[in-house]
């Protein structure tokens, strides 16, 4: 009994030490203001003569559960159109670049936001990529993160965000939100939580949009409002209903058609089911590469249909799942349905049927690459998926 006392007098005595900050959101964060931006130099020291004179960056980054959210805005200069105009990119610690792509652009081309669910290295340094016009390829300077806790942590700031009444508008399978929060740091994002039903997003603008949401259904939002020293609002909770009701199913229809994709590597991961093969995803050159597409609802699935590239996957699984894994690259929560032991031919403009063992609810479809058939990466033009109904 002694010892259950002095450890919980332990606990709290640690708990009530100045700057520490316990955290109902497990997160890491960074920001920066006014970053000066340099001549690309990847993995090169900076070249100070070389300083793009009169045009800065501020930049935030996020990260929950290996996922990233990144914002940027630049000073001095407008964003190129290109979807690779803007990037935050990971560096590790033997200087390997992971470029991922910031694509949507507001406030006159000069801001720009994204996600990233690529590998991050530990250690782990990040820089931001910006492309003005006459194609000015700037860069940052190196900038450390730790992904497991607040980076601008203040132990003076214990100032919580406020956040006021938020609201949705809705559809059959979309939802615009518009957040409502403030700070008197003014440095903060949201976040945006669904545990039941796999939503967890971050938004630094003051509205975010949720699509492939299932129709006349019902989400129970958990909104919070923190800033970059780990201060939390209060919870709130914002109920969303989607209208209509779901459409008579065709089983010839391609259920991944547009849908959200995710990779390993690979910034074009939509063109891997965007119904054109004109258009295709590409890994990096290494074995072990997956990719999966959020189908927006759960069906009865039977089959994948895949038209690659020459740089084709010689061994590869199919897995799906209701819910997504924690870890989507790893197998703990996947359901392996469909294996390819050694594909030796069959590309563009042919498919490879992918049929299952037996038709299996899911809403997540994924292929785990296994072994390249070339020293190229792993690439298809298409990533279909068919079912016999909803689940």
């Amino acid at each position: 009994m002694k010892t259950k006392k002095l450890l919980a007098l332990l606990i709290l005595a640690v708990l009530s030490l100045p700057g520490l900050k316990v955290m109902a959101v497990n997160h890491g964060s960074i920001m920066g203001t006014g970053l000066k931006l340099y001549e690309q130099h990847n993995a090169d020291p900076i070249d100070p003569s070389k300083e793009r004179v009169g045009i800065t960056v501020d930049y935030k980054v996020v990260t929950i559960k290996g996922k990233s959210w990144a914002w940027t805005s630049m000073h001095g200069e407008a964003l190129q159109p290109e979807e690779w105009a803007s990037q935050l990119r990971y560096w590790s610690g033997a200087n390997e670049k992971t470029e991922n792509n910031l694509v949507p652009k507001i406030e006159g081309n000069t801001q720009s936001y994204g996600f990233t669910t690529k590998s991050i290295p530990n250690p782990l340094r990040i820089t931001i990529f910006q492309t003005y016009p006459e194609w000015n390829f700037s860069e940052t300077d190196f900038i450390n993160y730790d992904v497991t806790r607040p980076n601008n942590l203040d132990a003076g700031d214990l100032t919580k965000p406020v956040l006021g009444a938020c609201s949705a508008v809705s559809t059959d399978m979309t939802a615009t939100i518009t957040l409502n929060g403030s700070d008197n740091s003014g440095n903060f994002f949201y976040h945006i939580f669904d545990e039941v039903n796999g939503i967890e997003e971050v938004s630094f603008i003051n509205t975010l949009e949720l699509k492939d949401l299932v129709s006349d259904f019902t989400y129970n939002l958990k909104i919070t409002a923190i800033d970059f020293s780990g201060n939390e609002s209060a919870v709130q909770t914002l109920t969303v209903k989607t209208s209509g009701d779901a459409p008579e199913f065709d089983p010839s229809a391609n259920l991944a058609l547009n849908k959200s994709s995710f990779a390993s590597t690979g910034g074009n991961t939509g063109s891997g089911n965007d119904g054109n093969v004109e258009t295709r995803w590409s890994s990096d050159a290494a074995d072990g590469q997956w990719y999966y597409v959020n189908l927006g609802r759960e069906y009865v699935l039977d089959k994948v249909k895949i038209m690659w590239e020459t740089a084709f996957t010689k061994v590869y699984d199919i897995q799906v799942a209701l819910t997504l894994p924690a870890d989507p690259a790893g197998d703990d929560g996947w359901t392996t349905v469909y294996s390819q032991p050694d594909k030796t031919s069959g590309i563009k403009p042919n498919y490879d049927v992918c049929t299952f063992t037996s038709p299996t609810p899911a809403r997540y479809v994924k292929i785990k690459c296994i072994t390249r058939a070339t020293g190229w990466g792993n690439s298809f033009y298409e990533f279909e998926v068919y079912g016999t109904g909803y689940y």
